[in-house]
């Protein structure tokens, strides 16, 4: 390789080449040399040495010039330009002009462009870890970022070109080449392909002066060589000149090929630049959102929970003069000393009380719901006496108003589901009560079938309808009909809308048919499971007692009128009452004479209720508490249970489920007079009674409730046996109305 080497003469190139570098070598080690011997301590560049990138500009006109000045004189003195001493010493005459140079320069320009930003940035105090490597640096290694807007070291900041240079507009080298094409390029051009023409110049004009410099040196040593054959001179130079010309298109497409590459990659770094603005930008912007979204959500819960105390509050302020309206509606309605004209004022007083507890019942219920905070209850419900109270109760209500009221068993009903008996009885009754209102004549048709544990219900009227713009908001809160008969019709237009929540919390469905003018349909399917068989449970409609010793019960309530209204209704069955009205006295009293159960009010002023069950659970007082209050909330009810008590009900107070708790809590047996025969005095004539093997015959289809079953039986009786049709119309009269219980005592 050594001897090919110097067969060619590639040692004697490489000796020109040489020189030629070790003039441009010392031309920038000189000029470097200078900066730091003459300008520095004369004042002419700033004190301290910058070797960070990120504050050098890539173009400073003091070293530059300096530099191309000594190398282009060092190197036209080294090719013999200047004669034999000139090229003897080149390296000196380089080495002395950029020591000239260097100062004088820095001197006409200042030190303005020495640094492309002040050191003095935000981040010079900041963090000395890099946010991209994360390694720990020097103070004078660390410089602001503001592409990644944080603090970055020397290394990482010379290795990424992604930033294109956003530290240091004005300082880049793309900067100054925008600026002369602005100012010597014509504006009629775009800028982009000034741009483009610009670089394309400078990059041909370098490729080909360099390539120019090394054809020049091969056409020289090779015109040394043919020194002897002068003839073959011009014929050298125009091989030489040919090669050069090719050369130069060669050059010239490369030369485009690279800018073109080159503009291409800053293009698409500059896009995915924008791009990633861009997506920090949305991201920001997401942030603010959610911090706005987290806001309004910590606002709305604040609303919400504001809205639950007020609701709370004002349905203990309602239910407790509530409490003593329909507390002595219920006793004047039960005093025969009432005149009949006056009568009818008191059951209007009492349904007015009733309605209103609904309501504040149904607004509650919306409250809880939308708090999730909402319960079910799931306890054995008889399925048959649960209905049969339903039918009359609206059988009743329809027969008023001169409607028919008809009710359809489908298939056998179990005797016992599993259920929340409010609930659901809440979802009928709500549907009900509107097919009784919306209808003006015609009749209400109730449909009941049960098969695989689920219950359907189809209650159908013949009413005013729901066109089909109403439909569609039909279960909207507070939505009610403006189509009505002329007549006004009472509601707050919340029951449609809890009862379709609640069957659909319940794992059930609720929906709606309806044609204007003909009627609506509503259809309720509930997964009730099937418990079997259940004991006879008896109907308690008129109670005058119970059996056994007398009974003493302990009212605690702050009110007095409450602690009367309780006194009088239940003093007349028969209890021993006594009565205090704080909880001080409660302790006293039931330390004194221990009783058999106490009616505990919650909010009392000094020691409230919870407190109250709590001492006298300490005192080892063990007798039943039931709390009767107006705070109706399921962590008042909570709260209650874990200081010691054993039931609620919340005010106003219903007598049937305050009488039910009290035989719950005590066992009692009560006395009832049955009045379901007629008037007070009727005498019944006793029913001719069929043979017992017809009754055993009935007793099955009474047992598994298949009415439909019953009355067939029925019917096929009175057509063979005339003589029992009083009887056989008593038991499908009392069939038709789900009397169950009393079937079996009439059968027994």
């Amino acid at each position: 390789i050594a001897l090919l080497l110097m067969e060619f003469g590639v040692f004697g190139a490489l000796e020109k080449v040489l020189g030629l570098f070790s003039n441009m070598s010392i031309a920038w080690i000189s000029a470097v040399a200078a900066e730091l011997l003459i300008n520095k301590p004369l004042g002419l560049s700033p004190k301290l040495i910058e070797f960070k990138r990120a504050y050098l500009p890539d173009l400073n006109p003091v070293g530059i010039i300096a530099t191309l000045c000594a190398s282009v004189v060092s190197i036209l003195a080294y090719i013999g330009l200047f004669g034999e001493y000139a090229r003897a010493f080149s390296a000196f005459i380089a080495l002395g002009l950029a020591f000239a140079l260097v100062p004088a320069i820095a001197y006409f320009t200042g030190h303005s462009h020495y640094l492309a930003r002040d050191r003095n940035e935000k981040n010079r105090a900041s963090h000395n870890q890099c946010c991209i490597c994360e390694n720990d640096f020097e103070h004078e290694d660390i410089a602001y970022c503001p592409a990644y807007d944080g603090s970055i070291c020397s290394l990482c900041c010379t290795l990424d070109a992604r930033c294109l240079d956003a530290c240091k507009p004005g300082s880049r080298l793309d900067d100054y080449l925008e600026l002369f094409a602005k100012g010597f390029l014509p504006s009629r051009m775009p800028l982009a392909l000034r741009l483009r023409l610009l670089r394309f110049t400078l990059l041909f004009l370098f490729l080909s002066i360099l390539t120019g410099i090394f054809t020049g040196i091969i056409y020289y040593e090779d015109l040394l060589t043919a020194e002897a054959y002068l003839p073959a001179f011009k014929l050298l130079l125009e091989n030489f000149v040919k090669i050069y010309a090719s050369l130069l298109v060669f050059i010239g497409l490369c030369t485009w090929w690279l800018i073109l590459n080159d503009e291409s990659r800053r293009v698409a770094h500059e896009e995915t630049a924008r791009q990633t603005q861009l997506l920090l930008m949305e991201i920001d912007e997401h942030k603010r959102t959610d911090a706005k979204l987290a806001q309004a959500l910590k606002m709305a819960d604040t609303a919400n929970s504001a809205k639950s105390r007020f609701l709370s509050n004002m349905s203990h302020e309602i239910r407790t003069p509530l409490n003593s309206i329909i507390g002595y509606s219920y006793i004047l309605h039960k005093d025969p000393a009432i005149p009949e004209h006056r009568r009818q004022a008191v059951d209007t007083l009492k349904r007015s009380g009733e309605h209103l507890s609904a309501l504040i019942e149904d607004i509650l219920d919306i409250a809880r719901i939308e708090a999730r905070k909402f319960e079910l209850n799931y306890e054995p419900v008889e399925f048959h006496g649960f209905i049969e109270h339903l039918v009359r109760l609206y059988k009743a209500q329809a027969e008023d108003k001169g409607l028919s009221f008809r009710c359809q068993i489908l298939n056998t009903l179990p005797q016992r589901v599993r259920a929340d008996e409010k609930r659901v009885g809440q979802i009928l009754i709500n549907i009900l009560s509107n097919a009784v209102k919306f209808t003006q004549s015609g009749e209400i048709l109730v449909r009941i079938g049960y098969s695989a544990g689920v219950a359907s219900f189809q209650i159908s009227d013949t009413g005013i309808g729901i066109d089909e713009e109403q439909l569609q908001n039909i279960f909207q809160p507070f939505t009610r009909l403006n189509k009505t008969t002329g007549n006004a019709v009472s509601g707050s237009g919340l029951g449609l809308t809890i009862s379709k929540i609640l069957a659909e919390i319940m794992g059930g469905e609720l929906a709606v048919t309806s044609v204007p003018g003909t009627g609506s349909t509503f259809t309720v399917r509930l997964f009730l499971p099937n418990l079997g068989a259940c004991p006879e449970l008896g109907q308690h409609d008129n109670i005058t007692g119970y059996h056994g010793r007398r009974k003493k019960i302990l009212v605690v309530d702050d009110q007095p009128e409450h602690r009367d209204v309780i006194v009088s209704i239940l003093e007349p069955l028969g209890f021993i009452m006594h009565a205090a009205g704080s909880g001080e006295d409660c302790l006293l009293k039931a330390a004194a004479t221990p009783p058999d159960l106490i009616l505990l009010d919650l909010a009392m002023p000094g020691i409230d209720g919870t407190e109250t069950a709590i001492r006298l659970r300490n005192n080892g007082l063990m007798m039943p508490i039931i709390v009767l209050s107006a705070n109706a909330y399921p962590s008042d009810r909570l709260a209650a249970i874990n200081a010691g008590c054993n039931d609620f009900l919340a005010k106003p107070i219903q007598v049937r489920a305050l009488l039910n708790k009290l035989k719950l809590h005590t066992g009692l047996a009560w006395n009832c007079q049955n009045d379901d025969s007629g008037p007070a005095g009727a005498i019944e004539e006793p029913l001719l009674q069929p043979p017992a093997d017809v009754i055993e015959n009935l007793v099955p289809f009474v047992r598994i409730g298949d009415l439909l079953g019953l009355n067939k039986q029925l019917d096929e009786l009175a057509r063979q046996s005339p003589e029992y049709r009083p009887f056989t119309a008593r038991v499908k009269t009392l069939a038709a109305e789900f009397r169950i219980a009393e079937i079996k005592k009439l059968l027994v």
